[in-house]
């Protein structure tokens, strides 16, 4: 009943039936006979199994010169990693394909022994090198990790930043090392910069506490001026030329970071506007002179309002009246030569409106109703400059 026992047997029949030479005389031709018409019998039978075999056969031969091509094309390949997984995925699909004619059998299995060996050798001769690279780069990288951690002891810390700076760029320029040992030796650098950033942040603390510390004295000044109680005595002796000298102080104390120095001088301004409230005749027709005040920052108002005005005429403003805008500049440049630039215009008006915050700040609080109404106008106008200039700003490219 098996197809597959049959054609062997009859394989083996037929070779056993061609070594047979000598038959009894008289009887050949009969047994010749009777062996052919067996022989018809069987053989159909054996063809049809034979040729599906034979079909079988090219089809596995034409799995493995696929198997061979692709082995062969990879064997020049630098990506090693991928490379191995897909020859290891090769080697194991060419144990799956069934047998091919004789006479492929070998020349098959010999392309594609050879390709993957080549690609193996390559791969192995590169992976020595490589780990030369690797050790030669990590003791770079102890190297510069051993100099790192002797700058974070360095007294000079200036001098240690700059050259911690420098062994970082240093570090960039280094190659790769082994995978198992990256993170230990980046963590250490880390580590060592970590401890030159904690120390040079130590040292900046302590030299604002030691400003801030010369500004808390000049409060000091300021607040001894202001009366015990609510209901104030007679002023203190000069006192307009007191305030004036502890003015002096503060704008010749040492800088602040801009953080800090905004809080304190916030601060400063509202501790002069207590003593001017205190005893407002004294600074009656001086810069500190609360009606004098009010109309400095009125004045600011107006400038920063009339700069909201143009800033926002262009953040309004439809795009034709904005080309139109542009074909009046174009043309104004080409006839008197004044370039007119809109980002310009723009980044003037910031500038102006960060000068005139900074005489805000001078000014100081201003108490009362009046006070209050202009702070708050004063602010607004800011708001609307930023807000018209981030309107007008171009976004990202898309």
């Amino acid at each position: 009943p098996d197809d597959a026992t049959v054609a062997a047997r009859y394989r083996e029949i037929m070779t056993q039936w061609r070594q047979v030479v000598d038959t009894p005389k008289g009887r050949g031709e009969e047994l010749r006979k009777r062996f052919q018409t067996a022989h018809d019998l069987v053989y159909p039978r054996c063809r049809a199994y034979l040729a599906a075999q034979a079909e079988e056969r090219e089809r596995n031969l034409s799995r493995r010169r696929a198997l061979v091509d692709e082995a062969e094309r990879l064997a020049t390949s630098t990506d090693w990693l991928s490379t191995v997984r897909r020859i290891t995925e090769l080697q194991a699909q060419w144990k799956d394909v069934g047998p091919v004619p004789r006479r492929h059998q070998r020349e098959t299995w010999a392309r594609f022994r050879a390709a993957c060996n080549a690609f193996f050798t390559r791969r192995k001769a590169d992976l020595a090198t490589r780990k030369e690279q690797w050790s030669r780069n990590l003791q770079r990288k102890q190297d510069l990790c051993a100099r790192m951690e002797a700058l974070a002891e360095e007294p000079e810390i200036a001098a240690a930043l700059a050259r911690a700076r420098e062994t970082k760029v240093e570090w960039g320029q280094v190659g790769p090392v082994r995978r198992k040992e990256s993170d230990a030796v980046w963590n250490r650098f880390q580590a060592a910069c970590d401890a030159i950033v904690a120390r040079a942040q130590e040292r900046e603390q302590k030299a604002a506490a030691d400003k801030v510390a010369v500004r808390e004295k000049i409060f000091d000044e300021l607040d001894a001026l202001l009366p015990a109680d609510s209901d104030p005595a007679d002023p203190p002796e000069s006192l307009a030329q007191k305030v004036r000298e502890i003015q002096q102080q503060w704008r010749q104390a040492p800088e602040l970071p801009p953080a800090l120095r905004r809080t304190l001088a916030a601060r400063f301004g509202q501790g002069v506007a207590r003593v001017v409230e205190a005893y407002p005749d004294v600074f009656r027709g001086t810069e500190l002179d609360p009606s004098r005040q009010l109309k400095r920052l009125e004045a600011l108002c107006e400038r920063v309002e009339s700069l909201a005005d143009e800033v926002q005429g262009e953040a309004g403003a439809s795009p034709a009246e904005i080309l139109a805008t542009k074909w009046r500049d174009a043309l104004a440049s080409n006839l008197m030569g004044a370039r007119v630039d809109e980002a310009a215009r723009r980044r003037a008006a910031l500038e102006e409106v960060k000068r005139q915050q900074a005489e805000r700040r001078r000014i100081g609080r201003l108490r009362g109703t009046d006070g209050e109404m202009l702070a708050a106008r004063f602010q607004r106008a800011c708001d609307r400059v930023l807000e018209a200039d981030r309107a007008v700003r171009p976004g990202p490219a898309r």
